[in-house]
């Protein structure tokens, strides 16, 4: 069992997100906890609770990402889109199917997500950041040639 853990360096910096991937941190390790321990009876009942925390977390982020032009903030759309598509697909799995099978698919699909996307969120975060700065000490250069 590994315990896949929220740490103070995959902050967002806006408070509703951080709990959100919070809470999908803590489903995921619940998640592991049932695949380790071959808990099958609450194999169906986290994976929907994954997905449904997912869609909480892309239905906040969505209008960020949709209203910012920037192409890897769009393409990082389009990826989570797809990957909705398949944690659906692999919770129907493990409800009609191979629960092991899919619960351990899943398990993958979910942390390399959120270590990818977030990783992607610190960039652009971090980046934006730079980008603000550079623009604050040009405009304080034109401030001081005015003055």
């Amino acid at each position: 069992m590994n315990d896949f853990s929220w740490q103070a360096d995959l902050q967002t910096g806006i408070s509703v997100l951080d709990k959100q991937y919070k809470k999908a941190f803590k489903l995921t390790n619940q998640l592991d906890s049932a695949i380790t321990f071959r808990d099958l009876s609450q194999l169906e009942s986290i994976s929907q609770k994954i997905y449904i925390q997912f869609n909480k977390i892309y239905d906040y982020e969505q209008p960020l990402l949709q209203n910012n032009k920037n192409q890897v903030l769009q393409e990082q759309l389009q990826s989570y889109h797809q990957f909705l598509n398949k944690i659906d697909d692999l919770t129907a799995e493990i409800i009609n199917g191979d629960k092991m099978t899919a619960a351990t698919k899943l398990h993958f699909e979910v942390t390399y997500w959120l270590k990818e996307h977030l990783a992607m969120a610190q960039n652009h975060l971090l980046a934006t950041q730079a980008n603000h700065e550079v623009k604050q000490k040009k405009l304080s250069a034109w401030v001081d040639i005015f003055k």
